[in-house]
């Protein structure tokens, strides 16, 4: 995912080689920078190091958004939280299970007692 990007863009750049129409990739995308709190997002760069973005826990849902674009079947996440705080994890880990749940797509993550219901 370039720094250089908006968010927008980096989850429109996933499907733009899909096989779906234009109204319907447009319809996913909002969609999805709505469920994962994007949308006053959208038109926000990414960031560098150098350059301020969005937040990390913004970065790690624009990741699983863009992952989920092609509606997959089964979602593996690696330590989708590594590197954030608590607080960042804790939004990131609630946004993807919420997902989960509403598209009733199985969700692997390695096991954590801190996330554990």
């Amino acid at each position: 995912m370039s720094a250089t990007l908006a968010t927008l863009s980096s989850v429109v750049l996933i499907i733009f080689v899909s096989s779906i129409s234009k109204v319907d990739r447009i319809n996913k995308i909002d969609a999805l920078l709505t469920a994962f709190g994007l949308t006053n997002q959208a038109n926000t760069i990414i960031g560098t190091p150098i350059r301020k973005g969005i937040s990390g826990g913004q970065k790690r849902r624009v990741s699983v958004a863009s992952q989920l674009i092609t509606s997959p079947k089964i979602l593996f996440m690696d330590e989708p939280t590594s590197g954030l705080d608590s607080a960042a994890a804790y939004e990131v880990i609630s946004f993807v299970k919420q997902i989960a749940k509403k598209h009733n797509v199985p969700l692997m993550i390695p096991a954590s007692l801190t996330f554990a219901d």
